[in-house]
Parts: structure tokens; C-alpha cells; sequence
């Protein structure tokens, strides 16, 4: 069984894996804030991941749930400082959700099961994404 700290490495792997197929070069990091440093034509992004291993039951539904908060108290601050890109990772799906920095308010994400079974999500959130920061 992986502990959490293995699972969150299987999701940068995940994410990593998806950039190079989106023509990016990604670097796994250990770095306070974020995750993978990714280039393509010389623009540098900076990604925070964060990863589940399935969906769980949570009030008769089976549910993806993020926590997203940085630091102990899980707090909500400026994220462009740290990150520009969160990547919620599904790993059972192998399906990524890209949010731009600006738009993370709030600690935890939570998503009914199917919306990580959607095929399109990944290439989806992706250029929508990118397209914004």
C-alpha cells in the first residue's frame, strides 16, 4: 500500500508524464510551494500538485477530495507567489485538473467521481489553463 507521501509522488509522475505529452520539459523538485518546474519556448512555469488515490464516499457519494491549503494551518494566501498552475491528480484515472493560481480560493476541492472519468479533462483544463496565466 502506498502511504500519502508515495502518492504524492505518483501524482507529480502522472503530471510530469502529461506535460512532456503536451511538448513540455518537466522537472519533479522538492521545493517549498510547488512541485514541477516546467519549460516550452522559454516560458517557465511553476506547478503545485496534489493527488488522490480514488474517489471516496463522502455523504453517499463517491467523491474526489483535495486539500490545497499551503502550511501547517492549510491557509489560503497570495499562490502566484508559489505556483502558478495547481494540478489535482486522480491516480486510480490517471486524469489531471488544471486550475490557474488566481483561481484557487478555497482549501479543499471536492468533485463527484465521474467528473475525473471524463476522458477530455487533462488536455481540457490544460489549455484552458495555459491559456490564462
Amino acid at each position: 500500500m502506498i502511504d500519502n507521501k508515495g502518492r504524492g509522488h505518483q501524482g507529480e509522475h502522472i503530471v510530469a508524464a502529461f506535460l512532456f505529452g503536451q511538448g513540455w520539459q518537466a522537472t519533479i523538485i522538492d521545493a517549498v510551494g510547488y512541485d514541477i518546474v516546467a519549460t516550452s519556448k522559454g516560458r517557465v512555469i511553476r506547478l503545485q500538485v496534489k493527488s488522490t488515490e480514488k474517489a471516496l464516499l463522502s455523504r453517499n457519494t463517491r467523491r474526489y477530495g483535495f486539500t490545497v491549503g499551503m502550511g501547517r494551518e492549510k491557509h489560503i494566501r497570495n499562490n502566484e507567489d508559489h505556483y502558478n498552475i495547481l494540478a489535482l491528480c486522480a491516480c486510480d484515472t490517471g486524469n489531471i485538473y488544471f486550475i490557474p493560481a488566481a483561481e484557487v480560493n478555497r482549501k479543499t476541492y471536492k468533485f463527484n467521481k465521474e467528473f475525473f472519468h471524463d476522458k477530455n479533462l487533462s488536455t481540457r483544463s490544460w489549455k484552458r489553463t495555459i491559456g490564462l496565466i
